[in-house]
């Protein structure tokens, strides 16, 4: 006697192993259906963690019209390491990772001015000061609380 399981009725593009792993890229298809394009002039934004950080720069290769909310100072712009360094152009705002929905939505409650953003800086033991929510965007830290006040 042969026990059913949920699984045995499901179609091959249920299971990874015979709808992705044993298949060229360009034979992958039918893992879903689209509820809309997204077409080259949309403006596309992205935010998470090192998955976002890919997806933007691929859409920014292939010419989607990528949104950098917060780009790089002219003169830096050449530069593609210090960009990095101050976490320009990795997400279209830098804030660094955002791991949840509900950091998300929190940093879009404060961008929509639907809610405050707090103004807390904190100061370090070499007298050094940081944005608390964007602790990565000064590698060397502020030198004061009013300049890191100013970043926000």
């Amino acid at each position: 006697m042969t026990l059913a399981n949920p699984y045995t009725s499901l179609p091959d593009h249920a299971f990874w192993k015979k709808a992705v792993a044993n298949r060229r890229p360009r034979e992958i298809n039918g893992l879903w259906t689209p509820q809309f394009e997204i077409k080259k002039d949309h403006l596309i934004a992205t935010a998470g963690s090192c998955f976002a950080q890919h997806i933007g720069r691929a859409l920014k290769a292939c010419g989607y019209n990528w949104h950098d909310s917060e780009p790089a100072p002219l003169l830096m712009r050449a530069k593609k390491e210090k960009c990095a360094l101050f976490n320009y152009g990795i997400f279209t705002f830098r804030t660094g990772n955002i791991y949840t929905v509900a950091l998300l939505k929190q940093w879009l409650d404060w961008s929509l001015e639907k809610t405050e953003s707090p103004e807390e800086i904190w100061k370090n033991p070499n007298q050094r000061y940081y944005d608390l929510f964007r602790p990565n965007i000064e590698p060397d830290e502020f030198k004061s609380m009013n300049e890191a006040l100013k970043s926000h």
